[in-house]
């Protein structure tokens, strides 16, 4: 019975964890001044700053600079994603391009 309980708190932990972090992608999407969704192609600028060789990924950390089309608010922070994997047992290695990546913050 303690298993199941337990299980049932973990199960909550993750899903408030998923909420959480879409609400946060949902809220970098947006210009905190007049809450214009930011159009990806045209009022989205970044750059590569540093990559970081893990074991068995590389990390890139990005600099984003959103500029809002509607009220020109500029927004900039900077984000860490996983931009390569190897699989261990075949060597191979899976790259993610940096654009898809961003684009899907701001969908």
């Amino acid at each position: 019975m303690a298993a199941i309980i337990i299980f049932a708190i973990l199960i909550v932990i993750v899903v408030l964890a998923l909420v959480i972090a879409e609400a946060n992608r949902k809220k970098r999407a947006r210009c905190k001044e007049c809450n214009t969704k930011y159009d990806y192609d045209n009022d989205v600028s970044w750059s590569v700053v540093q990559e970081i060789e893990e074991q068995n990924c590389i990390k890139s950390v990005v600099d984003i600079t959103c500029v809002c089309h509607n009220c020109g608010a500029e927004k900039k922070y900077t984000r860490t994603f996983k931009t390569a994997e190897r699989n261990t047992n075949t060597g191979v290695v899976t790259r993610h391009n940096i654009y898809d990546l961003l684009k899907k913050e701001f969908k």
